[in-house]
């Protein structure tokens, strides 16, 4: 379905919205699977950011950390695109991104969003840094 979304409306992949929201929903994702007890069978209910919809995650730890896994794995694929077609733009709001979230941060240990990020960042930087050297 996104893939599909994407080529009809491909400024999806760099729209700061997009990103952020993907960003904070897959910090409340992760969040959700470390405040609970492990032992613990329930659904758990994620509230999308800046909407009233709710995401039901799987009952198990195991299965919601497979769900957060893969994505997280989505969403780098999604922010490694938008780095391919608008880099600097991207850049830009990954930049904006993390230097509001640090922002905020007091008392986190960790923030999937920012990790996912800043990661993204760094290897675009290494692949760029590396053609120019060849």
């Amino acid at each position: 379905f996104l893939s599909k979304l994407v080529d009809k409306f491909p400024h999806l992949l760099w729209s700061k919205t997009v990103i952020h929201t993907m960003l904070d929903l897959l910090q409340q994702m992760s969040a959700s699977i470390h405040s609970l007890d492990p032992d613990t069978w329930i659904v758990v209910d994620v509230k999308l950011p800046y909407t009233s919809h709710i995401i039901s995650l799987p009952d198990s730890v195991s299965k919601r950390e497979e769900t957060v896994i893969n994505f997280a794995k989505r969403c780098g694929e999604i922010i490694d695109l938008a780095l391919k077609w608008t880099p600097a733009q991207t850049k830009a709001i990954l930049q904006n991104y993390v230097c509001m979230e640090n922002n905020s941060l007091e008392g986190v240990l960790h923030h999937s969003g920012v990790s996912l990020a800043t990661s993204q960042l760094y290897q675009y930087e290494e692949i760029n840094k590396n053609n120019k050297d060849n």
